[in-house]
């Protein structure tokens, strides 16, 4: 698959490893949603992982934000007459990895190296989606590496992924399958999550 489209490039890594990443985004508050897949790195070496959490921060870790909008009318007009707080402040993004794709097509596996520092990110196409998102492996990991996790990151990423193919209804109705042979010792887990994504 050529990647070779900017346009869809929001960000780049910070801190990687095989299985979680941390990316910065190149504009403050600029970020797909909770449980969206995004991919990293160049045709050589690309990983897919979900959004886990978005943050914005100071740059400054030791320097906290104080009120500045008491005579503002709208955050709009703050940020207007304030444009420093661009370069004060940063929104990252956690990533869990959920596949990889060594040009050879993407799995829904691991990468065997994670991709370097500074590695662009990127929004996902509906067809990557659709094809990281299809079989029970893609669950499994996200299952696996969110058992600490808020339930709404798995149903937030099952909704998210639903359009995305052909039959929302039948994907829907799959995964909820899935779900059931995953988590039938976890009856609890299993109907929250069934109710968030309506497969209950």
């Amino acid at each position: 698959m050529n990647h070779t489209d900017t346009s869809d490039r929001f960000g780049e890594i910070i801190s990687t490893s095989s299985s979680a990443m941390i990316a910065q985004c190149y504009e403050l508050y600029k970020t797909p949603q909770i449980g969206a897949i995004v991919r990293i790195g160049d045709d050589a070496s690309t990983a897919y992982c979900v959004i886990k959490e978005i943050r914005t921060e100071s740059v400054d870790p030791g320097r906290r934000p104080t009120a500045m909008g008491k005579d503002m009318e709208s955050l709009a007009q703050l940020h207007s007459e304030n444009p420093q707080i661009e370069q004060l402040f940063k929104t990252d993004v956690d990533l869990i990895v959920i596949g990889s794709d060594k040009g050879e097509g993407i799995q829904t596996t691991l990468p065997v190296q994670p991709p370097p520092i500074h590695s662009f990110v990127y929004t996902c196409t509906s067809d990557e989606i659709q094809t990281v998102t299809t079989g029970p492996d893609f669950l499994q990991i996200l299952l696996q590496t969110s058992q600490n996790s808020n339930i709404n990151l798995i149903a937030a990423c099952i909704k998210y992924c639903a359009p995305c193919h052909l039959n929302t209804s039948q994907y829907l109705t799959f995964v909820g399958k899935q779900l059931v042979q995953a988590l039938y010792s976890e009856p609890n887990r299993l109907n929250m999550i069934l109710r968030a994504i309506n497969a209950v």
